[in-house]
């Protein structure tokens, strides 16, 4: 377990957390792929709970509020969040996700 960080939320190998430093909770959430160090989100507490919903919780999507770029990733995360907005549309078609299309789109 990494140190001082609190755990909410599991995606397959892959967690969420908050972190706990002095006694203090830093008020941005953490994502923490298995293998990676921890991604600081540009996100609360509240916003993670609010983007859960919003999103259906389809795999990745914390990675659209890190405020990196796919070329940062060793892995083809370009193909697999294409993959998971197709899988959105598809399951919810009135729904809109254009919010985070946009952050896909500004990641390449």
């Amino acid at each position: 377990m990494k140190q001082g960080y609190r755990f909410f939320a599991h995606h397959y190998d892959e967690r969420s957390a908050i972190k706990i430093n002095k006694q203090e909770v830093e008020s941005n959430v953490f994502f923490i792929p298995l293998v990676e160090e921890p991604l600081k989100l540009n996100l609360s507490y509240p916003e993670y709970m609010e983007h859960v919903l919003k999103t259906r919780g389809f795999w990745g999507w914390q990675y659209l509020f890190t405020g990196l770029k796919f070329k940062d990733f060793d892995h083809d995360l370009e193909r697999d969040l294409q993959e998971s907005f197709e899988c959105l549309k598809i399951a919810f078609p009135d729904e809109d996700f254009s919010d985070y299309v946009n952050r896909f789109e500004s990641m390449k």
